[in-house]
């Protein structure tokens, strides 16, 4: 139940760098869609969840966001508790979800993961732990067009790069400055990896190509070669044939010469 992976320690006993037990932590928790999808259903695939049998009445409706407050209540108690456990400066931040692809605006789904939504804020925020929205976020990042669905229940890489830029920007005015998240290092890092990946598959295209234009010449080469051999040896027997045929027709007329006195 420890959030922080012990790190091994040096000859002396010592962490490398800094002591991991020691560097501040954020953690999200983000159960919206899994928990609607393993007690409510999941869907065939492609095709929306019908949950109206569960949620069909205001009775149902509420019994079961009651259901969903008391587990998330006893998730971020015991999370609040296995990282005081590890000694470590720590930041919880409760996440509302956005709707899956076939959800409607005004159907019992949609309206129920925003009941939902409302008591993650309220979960967290009563114990002064801190309330990510991206649910709001994704509702204003459509009408940009800065967001869409990948599948049902998946955001496109852009949608989860997009996410991701919101929550680093939500991390400096929201919490303290040492929890503050930060992944320049990291993009700029994947920045170099796709550019040496480019320039690689550049280099690797101008090697093919290279390869294929020094091929095709020698095999161009190789055809004119043969191509030249092949009339050479055709002008020879064009040449030996006309020889014989003068051959013959020189012996017929010598024959006939000599049958008849004529030469012809």
């Amino acid at each position: 139940d420890k959030f922080a992976p012990a790190e091994k320690a040096d000859g002396d006993g010592h962490h490398g760098g800094h002591d991991a037990k020691k560097r501040p932590v954020v953690v999200v928790v983000d159960v919206m869609h899994w928990w609607v999808g393993n007690h409510l259903g999941w869907g065939a695939p492609g095709a929306p969840p019908d949950w109206s049998a569960q949620l069909g009445s205001d009775r149902e409706f509420d019994a079961n966001l009651r259901r969903y407050g008391k587990d998330l209540d006893a998730l971020v108690e015991h999370v609040d508790k296995a990282m005081k456990g590890t000694g470590r400066p720590y930041r919880l931040v409760g996440k509302a979800n956005h709707d899956w692809h076939t959800f409607k605006p005004d159907g019992v789904e949609h309206r129920f993961l925003s009941a939902m939504a409302a008591h993650v804020k309220k979960a967290f925020e009563s114990k002064k732990h801190h309330f990510f929205d991206w649910r709001a976020l994704t509702e204003k990042a459509k009408s940009d067009d800065m967001w869409e669905m990948a599948d049902n229940f998946h955001q496109t890489v852009e949608g989860s790069k997009h996410e991701t830029l919101a929550f680093m920007d939500w991390t400096r005015t929201a919490l303290p400055e040492k929890f503050a998240v930060n992944l320049d290092v990291q993009f700029a890092k994947r920045a170099e990896e796709e550019a040496a990946r480019a320039a690689a598959e550049e280099t690797e295209r101008k090697a093919r190509e290279a390869k294929e234009a020094k091929e095709r010449e020698e095999r161009e080469a190789k055809e004119a070669k043969e191509a030249k051999a092949t009339l050479r040896d055709n002008l020879a027997d064009a040449q030996k044939m006309a020889d014989n045929i003068e051959s013959f027709l020189t012996k017929q007329r010598e024959k006939l010469f000599k049958e008849t006195g004529v030469l012809r």
